[in-house]
């Protein structure tokens, strides 16, 4: 709650309150505020499944959060009922219900929004995770799947490279499998040797500074390209420079530098302050 709940109410009043600094900003964020009780409640992927439509302008991109919160607000329950074993069972089972839901879903007719946002149709990535979690604290760890991650990526990360290259969903398997493809890169990270290259790619600098500002980067990216559509976008620089490529490559850059610094700014200035509250709860 500390690490989330700040951040995302502050973003969600700045969203809505910017269409009355400007007329600039009513497009992008006035579906926002028309279904800004969805939001509150973290329900963006409940009202874009309903719909069957990204109907939340420039904070649609919120449906991914509120399936997390969704899954917080269970998962410690099964934690605290369950023993571990248990859990993993609960993990397993669920990974094959939501992938034959969202199959079933899609194969009945049902709108492909709610395919990607619904918390039903989307838990294999969450719960894969969690197994995951879960394994490494059998007392031999993580050791035992090591051998099975390696052909494991290799399968998996090469279907899920040629379904992504052909468009292919196959009512929606390449979600599960992409969830396979990164289990089994995050089992060999963290089951490496010392020095091994694994091993240093997972403590880098760069993935530790991608860990601490992601949760901003995440909220800002979106908002950020329809706030700054005024000043720049990618067919303008294309104009300027005329290369699309180029200008593609540039605006990527200037967004992406400009996500940073919102993220920088955010954590010094709100998330850090609420982190220290932490210890007000034992934690």
């Amino acid at each position: 709650a500390l690490r989330i709940f700040p951040l995302y109410y502050a973003a969600l009043v700045a969203a809505i309150s910017l269409p009355r600094l400007s007329s600039l900003f009513s497009t992008a964020f006035q579906p926002a505020i028309d279904l800004q009780v969805w939001l509150w409640l973290y329900g963006a992927n409940v009202v874009q499944s309903y719909s069957g439509q990204w109907c939340l302008g420039a904070l649609n991109h919120f449906w991914s959060l509120a399936i997390e919160e969704h899954f917080y607000l269970v998962w410690p329950a099964v934690i605290f009922l369950a023993s571990r074993q248990q859990a993993m069972r609960i993990c397993g089972g669920v990974f094959v219900a939501s992938v034959a839901a969202r199959a079933v879903w899609l194969w009945t007719g049902g709108n492909p929004v709610a395919a990607e946002t619904f918390t039903g149709l989307r838990l294999d990535g969450l719960v894969l995770g969690s197994w995951l979690a879960l394994a490494a604290r059998a007392p031999d760890g993580m050791e035992w799947l090591t051998r099975l991650a390696k052909p494991a990526l290799g399968f998996f990360g090469l279907t899920a490279l040629v379904m992504e290259a052909g468009n292919w969903r196959l009512l929606g398997l390449s979600y599960a499998v992409w969830a396979c493809a990164c289990g089994a890169g995050l089992i060999l990270i963290l089951t490496a040797k010392q020095h091994d290259w694994l091993r240093r790619l997972g403590d880098s600098a760069i993935l530790q500074f991608c860990g601490k500002y992601s949760y901003a980067m995440y909220v800002f990216q979106l908002p950020l390209i329809y706030l700054l559509a005024p000043l720049i976008t990618a067919p303008g620089l294309a104009d300027m420079l005329g290369n699309r490529i180029a200008a593609q490559l540039v605006y990527c850059l200037l967004l992406s530098a400009a996500t940073v610094g919102c993220a920088l700014a955010s954590w010094h200035l709100l998330e850090k302050r609420m982190l220290v509250l932490k210890s007000r709860f034992g934690a």
